[in-house]
């Protein structure tokens, strides 16, 4: 089976010999495959599919106040450290 992938050297939709499905290093799935025309490496981005029917539901935390928390910068300015 032939996929119609466009063809950034041809600059339009060709179409592509040996098509398979890959996944590139950081997880997304493409299909890959030879321009037919100039023999070119091209590729596609496969969209995944949404699984609607698994939702897990995060059990409510009740409020608990608390002092906002201060950002540690590690130096020391102007005298003002509390060692």
């Amino acid at each position: 089976m032939s996929e119609i992938i466009f063809c950034i050297r041809c600059k339009s939709k060709t179409e592509t010999e040996n098509p398979t499905n890959v996944v590139s290093p950081k997880g997304v799935e493409m299909l890959q495959g030879i321009c037919a025309v100039c023999k070119c490496k091209k590729s596609k981005l496969i969209k995944k599919l949404k699984k609607l029917d698994v939702v897990k539901e995060e059990p409510e935390e009740e409020a608990v106040e608390s002092e906002p928390k201060r950002r540690k910068s590690g130096v020391c300015r102007k005298g003002k450290c509390e060692n």
